[in-house]
């Protein structure tokens, strides 16, 4: 059976040029509700996906993912509409850039 192994490191968040708080509950959000799609359990992946969002009033808006697979970028934009941010500490209406590191042995 393959071990499923998902990272999220490399967390970048920033607003314009001005820090935007220390990025811990968008992490938090992020890490415990981004989920492998169960079509690529089975594959050999090893990806770096860039996503940049914006948050407002909880809500994430994905403005892109940097990825060639087309299904997992699907499956990145379906899972960062459904997040919930409500209870973030920082700041609202920014634009944040997070590395996601997928990775099944």
């Amino acid at each position: 059976m393959k071990k499923i192994i998902l990272l999220v490191v490399a967390i970048f968040f920033s607003y314009i040029a001005t820090y935007a708080g220390n990025g811990n509950t968008i992490h938090k959000a992020i890490t415990s509700q981004i989920k492998l799609p169960a079509s690529l359990k089975n594959q050999k992946l090893d990806e770096k996906v860039n996503v940049a969002f914006t948050v407002e009033n909880g809500k994430a808006s994905v403005i892109s993912v940097e990825t060639s697979n087309a299904e997992l970028k699907r499956c990145i934009i379906e899972q960062f509409g459904k997040m919930n941010f409500a209870n973030a500490a920082e700041k609202q209406s920014a634009t944040y850039f997070v590395a996601i590191n997928f990775k099944v042995l």
